[in-house]
């Protein structure tokens, strides 16, 4: 059992930062960009053409000469259909930058634009699709770890070992508040952080669900819900004796001890046709 000051400013470190919904951010790991992307090349501008149509905006038609592809089959160039105003090739091209690009098949862009379905590469959807690599310095990624990759050669590594994933789908987690990548992008409330469904978020979840922490068990068991193998059945239904547990107060309402992690197992294996007992969930509180 935890002391009440325990609990107190566990609270105050894990839950505040949940509660302004507008200010949440989000964003990709960087295996999930690359198991997402159809192609990620590294390579330079070669050239840029720019085009209207009637009644649409501007387009930017990029050459990339291309010097490696990190992820899909090799290619000397493509070309990068790019709306004016999502980003600036025209400066890369001036700077002679080098750059990380993660791209889909413009068909998969069509709900942002229906131009899109005209073009045979686009950018990813989401932020860091496009990432000058110049120095040894780069626009910060983020890996399945948590890590800050801001470093070209951890960057680009990165890439390559996730080049492998068949991950078709995410998984969001709430980045812990002590992780790297969450101090980086923290904006006033939680982080949503995805990671792709893989035999790698398996290991992870694992290894989450040993931990001291009682949400970063909370969330390895959600991430374990996409296993559902006689181990992992095993495993949760261990977890729903677990002592971890919150204070919760509606409004108006009594406070209760509410056991998080018994909480998801419970949902987890029933989901799962799973037949358990169920656990005691919420127990009143008395401070």
């Amino acid at each position: 059992m935890r002391a009440p000051t325990c609990l107190l400013s566990l609270m105050l470190a894990v839950i505040a930062p949940r509660v302004a919904v507008a200010e949440i951010n989000m964003a990709d790991s960087v295996e999930w960009m690359t198991a997402d992307a159809d192609l990620v090349v590294r390579g330079q501008v070669a050239a840029v053409a720019t085009r209207t149509a009637p009644g649409q905006a501007g387009w930017y038609d990029v050459t990339v000469q291309v010097a490696e592809a990190l992820k899909g089959a090799p290619v000397a160039q493509v070309i990068v259909a790019i709306p004016q105003g999502a980003a600036d090739p025209l400066t890369w091209q001036a700077r002679h930058a080098e750059l990380l690009l993660f791209l889909v098949d413009g068909k998969r862009r069509v709900d942002d634009d229906r131009a899109y379905g005209q073009a045979a590469l686009a950018l990813r959807r989401g932020e860091r699709a496009a990432v000058v690599l110049d120095g040894a310095t780069v626009g910060p990624l983020f890996d399945r770890r948590f890590t800050v990759l801001d470093q070209r050669a951890a960057a680009l590594a990165a890439v390559r070992a996730a080049a492998t994933s068949t991950a078709t789908r995410a998984h969001q987690i709430d980045l812990p508040v002590d992780a790297p990548a969450f101090r980086a992008l923290y904006g006033g409330s939680a982080v949503w952080f995805y990671l792709p469904v893989d035999a790698e978020l398996e290991k992870l979840a694992r290894s989450w669900i040993a931990s001291k922490d009682v949400w970063r068990r909370e969330q390895g068991v959600a991430a374990l819900a996409h296993f559902p193998t006689a181990a992992n059945r095993r495993l949760l239904a261990r977890l729903l004796a677990d002592p971890g547990f919150a204070t919760i107060s509606g409004t108006g309402q009594p406070l209760v001890r509410r056991y998080l992690v018994r909480q998801q197992a419970h949902q987890v294996l029933a989901r799962w046709g799973v037949r358990h007992a169920t656990p005691v969930i919420d127990q009143p509180f008395t401070p």
